[in-house]
């Protein structure tokens, strides 16, 4: 037969070793808590410095475009009276009508493979090219044109390709797909058909 002196003292042992378990998960729950708060300010430190990084960079940027706002305020016609030149001529119509500023005046080639070109004397950064188209007549002539630019003639990056037909008296803006930096600006024909230019206007930015 079981004593009940035993079974006091069981069941103060058995209370005994609960309150241990009690205190045992308390100080682990203590622990824990400590653990998470400092995982948790360190989280806040990690995400203030990434935070200040990004403003930061950010700052840069805007610095950075404000400098190139800067840089590139000025853009400007380049191509009026520099130096140009045509595949072929036909009777007066010189190259130099293409970039004198005169919209009554035009180039015109004489025969296929045409092209026309323009020295702008030094490297500009290129953002569209300008033609303006005859006002007199042929306006259907003008299409099928490639727009290149670049440092040198054996080095001429494409600009813009305009299918056409345009019409008398047209206006044609040609945007770069981005700011090309070059010399010289060539309007070259895919077709047989001659080039006549009323003018042609190379807008770019200039650091200067």
């Amino acid at each position: 037969m079981v004593n009940s002196n035993e079974i006091i003292d069981t069941l103060l042992d058995l209370q005994k070793q609960i309150e241990e378990l009690k205190q045992i998960l308390k100080d682990a729950e203590r622990s824990n808590e400590a653990k998470m708060k400092e995982a948790l300010f360190a989280y806040k430190e990690n995400l203030t410095i990434t935070l200040e990084s990004m403003k930061a960079a950010n700052n840069k940027h805007h610095e950075d475009q404000g400098k190139d706002i800067h840089n590139y305020q000025n853009i400007k016609e380049v191509a009026h009276g520099k130096i140009s030149k045509q595949s072929t001529q036909y009777r007066k119509f010189i190259s130099g009508n293409a970039n004198d500023g005169n919209l009554n005046t035009f180039s015109h080639t004489n025969g296929g493979n045409a092209f026309w070109e323009v020295d702008l004397g030094r490297a500009f950064k290129i953002k569209q090219i300008e033609i303006f188209v005859r006002k007199d007549c042929c306006g259907e002539r003008i299409g099928q044109l490639d727009i290149l630019v670049g440092s040198s003639h054996n080095k001429l990056e494409k600009c813009a390709f305009y299918e056409g037909p345009a019409k008398t008296g047209f206006h044609l803006v040609l945007e770069c797909p981005h700011i090309i930096s070059g010399r010289y600006v060539k309007i070259e024909k895919r077709d047989s058909i001659n080039l006549e230019l009323a003018e042609v206007k190379v807008m770019a930015y200039d650091e200067n």
